[in-house]
């Protein structure tokens, strides 16, 4: 019998990069054949297509979504959900803020003093914004900057310093 397909849709290349290079690990040591894609650049109709496909087959999926400016987690699920009523509220996550708190949340305090990333920060509050600021310290390219945060990526680090992280490794990685 071989490995069970897990569909991962997020929104774009840095949540790939995430996705990619944390959450995939944990899966496949779970036995699953992990596929993480970008929703974003499908017609609605195609993504509609794809998680029809997914429902009628029982397979494992996730939509992955930033949580942005939203007033609530529940809030960002209906806004989605008004405009993909086809995917399973269940299956849809929101990270908080944006995925730049996920990678910053992993960061141990003795690599955030060699990244120049402020010790002690409420992950939660990391935006894109605030990320570049971090980034800019010691780092030109974004990308570079991912990938050596990724290198010393902690998920023990990342789940007690964000709770939606924590939420989704224990909801889905456990």
């Amino acid at each position: 019998m071989g490995l069970q397909k897990f569909y991962i849709y997020v929104e774009g290349n840095d949540d790939m990069r995430f996705f990619n290079n944390i959450v995939r690990n944990e899966l496949v040591k779970r036995r699953y054949n992990v596929e993480v894609r970008a929703f974003i650049p499908y017609k609605k109709e195609t993504f509609r297509k794809y998680i029809s496909a997914h429902n009628l087959s029982k397979s494992k999926y996730l939509c992955i979504v930033d949580y942005d400016c939203s007033i609530c987690i529940t809030d960002k699920k209906n806004k989605i959900r008004a405009s993909y009523n086809f995917i399973d509220p269940n299956r849809l996550i929101v990270v908080v803020r944006e995925i730049e708190s996920w990678f910053i949340a992993g960061v141990d305090n003795s690599n955030c003093a060699k990244m120049g990333i402020p010790i002690g920060i409420c992950t939660e509050s990391v935006t894109k914004g605030k990320f570049k600021k971090f980034m800019l310290k010691r780092y030109d390219d974004k990308v570079d900057f991912m990938m050596e945060i990724l290198k010393c990526f902690s998920i023990q680090t990342a789940r007690k310093q964000n709770r939606s992280f924590n939420y989704f490794y224990k909801k889905h990685l456990c």
